[in-house]
């Protein structure tokens, strides 16, 4: 199938003009507000948004000569000529109502490309809420003579969408993780975890794919649904009928392989799903790893770390060298420690040696060593001590109990933070805060996001409640 069958063969032409960014802007308010007017918009409503845009945004005049032929120099004028450019490129149709007044409609398929870019814009995330149970749902109600096939179609569609939000979870926390290494203070640090972090994957994505929407928790009800209608060549049959009376399809084959394609997608989907939800736990873990890594690096640079020290000093003077000048004197502080000067150019007598290609390494033939059991066993019992310092769930909670003692609530801010460890019991205390088998729950006094100040920097606003157990 040609795409551009479907699809004007021009209508990208001025996306990629030079004035593709006014073009796009124009686009998004119309598409925003034929979403707020469902069906058509008049054409004076059209004409007043491209004006508002055009008062408010200047437009490059060599483009709009290259663009056009003869460029109009009132606002209303030249809205009519990007209105018309988008009707010529078909981005938007233009037509008659019963009245004779010109009416400017969004086709099906720039519909559908806008609200891909509306989403992009807007960061608008898949999610994942009551998608596996609908799938379910649909399977469980598939048999039901006359609607079948529409329900197997509709848990098609939902896994599909499951596929993509998998994706793009996986994904984001990739950014996330490489984010990381591009913050340069440990209070961004600490904002990208509680807020930025939490509140995008912990707590409206990840959380529920372990929780509500546990994909184990369906799996084998929805495959044993999808392998029994597979097996049932007489159903499938009746419904491919049905596909061709409803006009969906012409012949009977297709229309029965189209059915086995949509079965066969849901079991693949499900059955290999474990894979993506494997890597997204390792992706999280990762983020967690990383994040407490940066904390404890920012935490001891400041009294260990001589060669972070250092590498901050020349930071320093570089900025103030590009600010004042090369040859303006340091401060006092700084000449005691550090003369600096400029060298215009490198001569014969500069320690300055220039590279030289490396020499191919001569293979040396290496006797094979024995094996040292001794040596063996110190290595084993050093990577055991390793392993037993890993954080599980099972260590958080001994840690906020002892916290906590007797209490049955404290404040996130009262939590030890003096040393690196203590930072990383902080951080699992919040990541492991929502799962079921923690003795604890986090509870907001006020919105989500907000923060309190602490000994060493800004701390999310989160109680730390003791649950109850019940007898």
């Amino acid at each position: 199938m040609d795409l551009f069958n479907k699809v004007p063969p021009n209508l990208f032409v001025v996306l990629s003009s030079p004035l593709k960014h006014t073009y796009a802007s124009l686009l998004m308010k119309v598409y925003k507000q034929s979403q707020i007017n469902i069906y058509t918009l008049d054409r004076e409503v059209v004409i007043d948004l491209f004006c508002e845009y055009l008062e408010t945004n200047q437009t490059n005049e060599k483009d709009m000569e290259q663009e056009f032929e003869e460029v109009e120099t009132e606002t209303r004028k030249r809205a009519f000529q990007f209105l018309n450019r988008l009707i010529e490129v078909r981005w938007l149709k233009q037509e008659h109502d019963y009245s004779r007044r010109y009416q400017i409609s969004v086709p099906d398929y720039a519909s559908e490309i806008l609200s891909v870019f509306n989403r992009i814009l807007t960061g608008q995330k898949q999610e994942f809420s009551g998608l596996v149970i609908a799938i379910y749902q649909h399977m469980a109600t598939a048999e039901i003579e006359g609607d079948a096939v529409v329900n197997v179609e509709n848990a098609y569609l939902r896994t599909l969408e499951l596929n993509e939000g998998l994706t793009q979870l996986n994904h984001n926390i990739e950014e996330y993780v490489e984010g990381l290494y591009e913050i340069e203070d440990v209070k961004d640090v600490l904002d990208n975890i509680f807020n930025d972090y939490e509140k995008n994957i912990l707590g409206g994505r990840y959380y529920r794919l372990k929780s509500s929407d546990h994909i184990s928790k369906y799996r084998p009800k929805i495959l044993e649904k999808v392998r029994g209608w597979k097996r049932n060549s007489v159903l499938i049959r009746e419904q491919a009928a049905m596909l061709i009376k409803s006009g969906r399809d012409e012949d009977q084959i297709h229309a029965e392989n189209r059915i086995y394609g949509w079965l066969q997608k849901i079991e693949d989907s499900f059955m290999n799903m474990t894979d993506m939800l494997d890597t997204i736990d390792r992706r999280n873990t990762q983020y967690v790893r990383v994040a407490r890594h940066r904390i404890n690096l920012f935490l001891e640079s400041d009294t260990v770390n001589t060669k972070a020290q250092l590498n901050n000093v020349l930071k320093n003077i570089g900025s103030m060298a590009i600010k004042e000048g090369e040859k303006q004197h340091l401060p006092t502080s700084l000449q005691k420690m550090i003369n600096l000067s400029v060298i215009s150019a490198v001569d014969e007598n500069s320690v300055y040696k220039p590279r030289v290609q490396k020499k191919k390494p001569k293979a040396i033939k290496v006797k094979r060593k024995t094996i040292d059991h001794e040596q063996r066993k110190l290595k084993r019992d050093a990577f055991k001590k390793h392993v037993s310092k890993t954080v599980t769930p099972t260590a958080i909670n001994e840690h906020v109990s002892k916290v906590m003692q007797n209490s049955h609530s404290r404040h996130l801010s009262e939590m030890p933070q003096q040393t690196g460890e203590e930072w990383s019991n902080l951080i699992y205390t919040v990541l492991y805060g929502r799962e079921e088998d923690m003795s604890y729950q986090l509870a907001y006094p006020g919105s989500k996001g907000d923060v309190v100040e602490s000994e060493i920097g800004m701390i999310p606003n989160i109680v730390l409640e003791r649950k109850e157990t019940s007898d």
